[in-house]
């Protein structure tokens, strides 16, 4: 079973976490935080598998973007926001295939997750 679906917004890579000085914790950022519940807002409804998936990711990017992000640290919001969601847990994931294309539309992440038998 293959789940397909559009993740719209302003995409970014994710952020390094953060080191607060005041209280020695460590954080997210904001703005990665906001992106990946963003994410989540999105995927409401899918099948949560259980068993080991693939994923698959195109990142279409305007041409600034495109130049700008590396393609790894682009794959980790969704792959952490899809956790509990569309997988129990992430370690599920046994495949996983990126591009990144330049689009002159809206910024979107095409996203299709695979259980494979």
């Amino acid at each position: 079973m293959t789940q397909r679906f559009n993740i719209r917004g302003s995409i970014i890579p994710k952020e390094r976490p953060r080191f607060d000085t005041r209280n020695g914790r460590v954080y997210t950022p904001t703005k990665t935080k906001n992106w990946e519940n963003d994410i989540r807002k999105q995927l409401a409804g899918p099948k949560q598998f259980t068993g080991p998936v693939e994923v698959r990711m195109c990142f279409m990017l305007n041409k600034k973007n495109y130049a700008r992000m590396d393609l790894d640290n682009l794959a980790k919001c969704p792959l952490d926001a899809m956790n509990k969601v569309c997988y129990v847990d992430d370690r599920q994931v046994v495949s996983l295939i990126l591009r990144k294309q330049v689009c002159d539309a809206e910024e979107v992440v095409i996203v299709e997750v695979e259980e494979i038998l």
